[in-house]
């Protein structure tokens, strides 16, 4: 984070540290602009790094496009609001907590996209699954369109696509509580004729 640090921010009874997290808090909340989904923020603990910061956010709604716009800020933008940072890790304590694994995906046709994954770890997923969520959308727009898959299927082929157009893709996965945290955006172009096959770890 775009910050210097102070020994000060180590005692959370510090004005210091208070200004931070109010910072940190502000920053989000100006995000979100009036209607905020967030319900409550705090800023659980801060270490020398220049300042790593660890946050917690709780939403009125847990299937919220939102959670997916601010990380996207964070780890593709490197920024929230007037602050620089890097992304480290984001996760929930109530729906699946991490992406599926082992992405890939590959243009069948000039019109068609194959994408594969692997499961989510049982100790990640926070409850039974009920569905994969493959979201796509042309790299111009932020409209994705979902295919909605049922939990042991680990593959689905994306049909009547534009010819020779990039696709941004994420998947997903959702319990009995909401969406988990889905995959980074990648990007995947549908061509006149051959395949073309990207790896994502």
């Amino acid at each position: 984070m775009s910050e210097e640090w102070r020994d000060l921010l180590l005692n959370f009874n510090t004005l210091e540290y208070q200004n931070l997290e109010n910072k940190i808090l502000k920053n989000v909340r100006d995000f979100y602009g009036n209607n905020s989904p967030v319900r409550r923020m705090k800023v659980l603990k801060l270490w020398k790094g220049s300042v790593i910061a660890l946050i917690e956010l709780h939403f009125y709604n847990l299937v919220y496009s939102g959670v997916m716009d601010l990380q996207d800020e964070i780890f593709l933008g490197n920024k929230l609001g007037e602050l620089h940072l890097v992304g480290i890790n984001m996760k929930s304590i109530d729906v699946p907590s991490v992406p599926p694994g082992n992405i890939t995906a590959y243009n069948t046709s000039s019109r068609s996209i194959m994408v594969r994954w692997s499961d989510i770890p049982a100790s990640e997923s926070n409850g039974n699954l009920i569905h994969f969520l493959v979201l796509y959308a042309q790299n111009h727009t932020s409209e994705y369109t979902e295919t909605i898959l049922d939990p042991n299927t680990f593959h689905a082929e994306l049909k009547n696509l534009e010819i020779f157009n990039p696709y941004k893709i994420r998947v997903v996965a959702r319990n009995r509580r909401g969406e988990g945290v889905p995959s980074l955006p990648f990007v995947v172009w549908t061509e006149m004729e051959g395949t073309q096959e990207l790896n994502f770890q």
